[in-house]
């Protein structure tokens, strides 16, 4: 996701931070230097359920490190959790004046990365939303970032994340973003104006609904 700090040995004599805890040790008590290994644990292990009201708390502080309010959010929503769906909604309502935007940046594009990491994020919840009974929010989180497509970056394949029951369930807001950002690249005609190929996202995610519904 992004560059990370290797968390200190426990028994190391070292102060371990709130976040070293939480993602820079795995389930089993070691360190790790990738919260990934951790996160994507989590999906098979049902200790990170443990974890997530501190993790709450981390996103909701506003004195806590960009990153690691980041880094929870990602957590949360690949565990399925409301509060991680909730802050995607709520980052996508106003993308620049999220606290990490911008902690992440894309490979080769002077882009935030953000968005496009939890898009991601709420693809790979789908089998715990389904445990978790909380489907309905991760469909609500899709049609936020999908909302945003016109002026945000969601990933070199936005569209591939989407299964045949949320297209369904996003074709209406598909079709407005569409047609925003193709009235906007209209008035502005060879220009990019978020630093990254806007017509490519919208034209691929128009094609996601156009294989699910012709018309």
């Amino acid at each position: 996701m992004c560059p990370s700090n290797p968390a200190p040995p426990l028994n190391s004599g070292v102060h371990v931070t709130r976040f070293a805890e939480l993602l820079g040790t795995d389930f089993d008590g070691e360190p790790t230097d990738d919260p990934d290994d951790v996160i994507y644990e989590g999906l098979d292990d049902a200790r990170h359920r443990e974890r997530v009201p501190a993790l709450v708390a981390l996103l909701n502080d506003p004195a806590a490190p960009a990153r690691e309010r980041f880094l929870s959010c990602l957590a949360l929503t690949i565990w399925a959790e409301p509060a991680g769906y909730d802050a995607v909604i709520r980052a996508a309502e106003a993308p620049r004046a999220t606290p990490w935007y911008g902690v992440l940046t894309e490979r080769g594009l002077p882009v935030d990365g953000t968005f496009a990491h939890l898009a991601i994020a709420v693809a790979d919840s789908d089998d715990m939303a389904e445990e978790k009974g909380t489907a309905a929010r991760r469909t609500e989180a899709f049609r936020a970032l999908v909302r945003i497509a016109d002026a945000e970056y969601l990933g070199r394949g936005p569209a591939e994340l989407l299964d045949a029951a949320l297209i369904g369930a996003l074709a209406a807001d598909i079709a407005d973003v569409v047609a925003r950002g193709a009235a906007t690249l209209s008035a502005a005609p060879g220009r990019t104006p978020h630093g990254f190929d806007v017509r490519a996202q919208l034209v691929a995610l128009a094609a996601a609904v156009a294989a699910d519904d012709g018309a």
